[in-house]
């Protein structure tokens, strides 16, 4: 299955896209997994607010680093979690084959 996250300031974007057409039935097929993550819960402050202004000053706004960088990890560690339960669970079968292959020896 692939599995396909996006960050984004705008999830409800997602609503649509996910919910149409052949995405919809790849989905429902499990051929795909869609997880989308708003940037904005991953801020600190009371307001969700994800923009700054510039170093140096000027017009416009620029991003803030800390929100953008917590929700990478977040993801990062969902991926790092799922990969620790299938390497468990390969190490799992890895012993009771090398149990198998030992009773078969011994035979």
């Amino acid at each position: 299955m692939l599995k396909i996250t996006f960050l984004t300031l705008f999830p409800e974007a997602f609503e649509s896209f996910l919910t149409n057409s052949i995405i919809k039935r790849a989905i429902s097929k499990e051929v795909v997994e869609f997880k989308v993550i708003n940037i904005r819960d991953f801020t600190l402050d009371k307001h969700h607010r994800v923009d700054d202004r510039p170093v140096g000053g000027g017009a416009g706004l620029i991003m803030k680093m800390q929100p953008v960088v917590d929700s990478l990890r977040f993801a990062s560690s969902e991926k790092s979690k799922k990969a620790n339960e299938v390497e468990a669970k390969l190490e799992e079968v890895n012993t009771v084959l090398k149990e198998k292959q030992e009773n078969n020896a011994e035979i």
